[in-house]
C-alpha cells in the first residue's frame, strides 16, 4: 500500500512537480509546451522587442523596433514563445498588462511568468493578439506598443508571427 507515502506528502504539503516548472524553473522548455511556437512578432519591417529601462521602472518595457535576426536567427530582445497556456513568454519573463492603480491607465511589461496570472495571459486568433482579461488587443503604432479595442481591419493589430 502507498497510503504511508500519501500521507507523508499530505502533511509535508509537498507541491506537484508541476508546480515546480511553473514556480522555480519557468524557463525550462518542458514536453509539456511541445505546442508552444517560437519566433518574431512582426508588422511589415517591425519586430516586438524589448527594451531596456531604468533602474526606477525595475520592468522591462515593449517596443516596436527594426527586425534585426537573419533567416531562421531571430535577435534574443526579439524572439517570443507563444505557449498553450497562453502566455507570451521571453526567456523567464511574460509579457503583462498591469495598471498601477485600480480603473488607472494599463501599461505592458514583462514580469516572471506565471499561468495563473490574469495579467500575462494572452489568446492569439488569426492575426489579432487579444489579451484574455481586458479583452483589448496588442496594438502598435511607430515604436508604441500598447493595448486598444480590437479591430480586426486596424493594421496596428496585424501581427506575424514567424517561427524561428
Amino acid at each position: 500500500s502507498i497510503q504511508g507515502r500519501v500521507d507523508l506528502r499530505t502533511r509535508l504539503q509537498c507541491k506537484p512537480f508541476r508546480w515546480y516548472l511553473d514556480n522555480v524553473y519557468p524557463e525550462l522548455k518542458t514536453p509539456v509546451e511541445v505546442q508552444a511556437v517560437t519566433g518574431v512578432l512582426r508588422q511589415g519591417d517591425r519586430c516586438l522587442e524589448t527594451i531596456a529601462t531604468t533602474m526606477a521602472e525595475r520592468q522591462p518595457a515593449v517596443a516596436m523596433g527594426h527586425c534585426i535576426g537573419q533567416k531562421d536567427v531571430s535577435a534574443v530582445t526579439q524572439e517570443w514563445t507563444l505557449t498553450p497556456s497562453h502566455l507570451v513568454r521571453q526567456q523567464q519573463r511574460c509579457l503583462a498588462l498591469v495598471s498601477p492603480a485600480p480603473g488607472g491607465p494599463v501599461s505592458l511589461t514583462l514580469l516572471p511568468c506565471n499561468r495563473g496570472d490574469g495579467k500575462q495571459r494572452w489568446h492569439r486568433r488569426g492575426r489579432l493578439i487579444r489579451h484574455m482579461a481586458s479583452r483589448l488587443c496588442l496594438d502598435a503604432t511607430g515604436t508604441d506598443v500598447s493595448v486598444a479595442t480590437c479591430q480586426h481591419d486596424s493594421s496596428a493589430q496585424q501581427w506575424e508571427l514567424q517561427p524561428s
